[in-house]
């Protein structure tokens, strides 16, 4: 079952607070905002602390 925190208030019997935050769908345990996914994996993506240096440096 997919909810939002509102929709998980509400099940356990508590008012929804109706806010932005309280509407969205988060996705996994790490709670990142369905419209936030995007930027979450793409700076995931990127990797290295320099994105110059990927890849030359040896382990």
């Amino acid at each position: 079952m997919i909810t939002t925190p509102d929709d998980a208030r509400e099940m356990l019997g508590f008012e929804k607070l109706n806010s932005d935050e309280s509407s969205k769908l988060y996705i996994s345990k790490d709670l990142i905002a369905g419209s936030d996914l995007d930027n979450a994996t793409n700076d995931t993506l990127k990797g290295g602390e320099n994105e110059s240096e990927n890849g030359t440096e040896d382990i």
